[in-house]
């Protein structure tokens, strides 16, 4: 598998190294913010819906296969995931066109139209929290349930990350139970759930979608925000750009995802 590729909603995959060899890919490192203005002033910027072309030169024998994998995502109106090493970005493949067709010809020159109405590219770095389960009868250490966002223990994990972008960044934290009113903290910002959890469960708190569930184990997912902690108006922070300290606590396992978003992925 290249760098370089496609993935549909359904899973199917086409490279663009191996399947459909692209020889200019300049406008995927390309980036346009649009202006606000009030009043003649630019007030802020936004992104806006792009496209971008991509030429390559194909095996025609897999241009069938291929046109079927991008329309699959267009039909059901779902965004697929293009990748640039580690970095993706949501969108549709919506045209082919083709240069000089003749049945009779083994290879054909082709542009790809790619249509995105979030041009931001993304790279999720996932983070694993573990930590001994916290006995009270064993230990001695007392659990304070409802009240404190923290155990009074030496047991609590710590990592660091590095939030690597110029802008705050949305993070997916998942805690794994079983847990009794579980938390991390992410610098100074608490994410607590105040419900219990048991072994196979797990809360799982998005601030992107400003989501938290609880997720079965059998899968069924039901809302757990009336269980989220009150001590902030926002309760969907971002966690600022540099280097901060992660902390955790009533959970055995957990992950923290860090969704990084860039005008362009990185060039190396």
């Amino acid at each position: 598998m290249s760098d370089i590729y496609y993935i549909n909603t359904a899973n199917q995959k086409v490279d663009f190294i191996e399947d459909l060899p692209l020889t200019d890919i300049d406008d995927m490192f390309s980036n346009t913010f649009t202006n606000v203005t009030t009043d003649d002033s630019i007030t802020s910027f936004k992104t806006a819906i792009t496209n971008y072309t991509l030429e390559g030169d194909i095996d025609v024998s897999k241009f069938d296969a291929a046109s079927d994998i991008f329309d699959y995502d267009v039909y059901a109106n779902e965004r697929g995931r293009f990748y640039i090493g580690e970095y993706f970005l949501f969108c549709n493949i919506i045209a082919v066109a083709n240069d000089n067709v003749n049945l009779n010809r083994k290879r054909l020159k082709v542009k790809l139209t790619i249509t995105t109405d979030f041009p931001l590219w993304r790279r999720e770095l996932s983070y694993t929290l573990n930590q001994q389960q916290i006995d009270e009868k064993s230990t001695g250490i007392k659990l304070y349930e409802y009240k404190y966002p923290y155990v009074y223990s030496n047991n609590r994990s710590s990592l660091s990350i590095n939030n690597d972008v110029a802008t705050s960044s949305d993070i997916i934290i998942r805690m794994f139970g079983p847990a009794v009113n579980p938390f991390v903290k992410i610098g100074d910002i608490i994410y607590q759930i105040m419900s219990s959890i048991d072994n196979s469960e797990y809360f799982e708190i998005n601030t992107e979608t400003k989501k938290i569930t609880k997720v079965s184990s059998f899968g069924t997912v039901t809302n757990a925000f009336m269980y989220r902690s009150k001590e902030r108006a926002d309760f969907f922070t971002k966690i600022p750009p540099g280097t901060v300290q992660v902390t955790w606590d009533g959970i055995d396992t957990g992950e923290l995802i860090l969704i990084e978003k860039r005008s362009k992925p990185k060039w190396l």
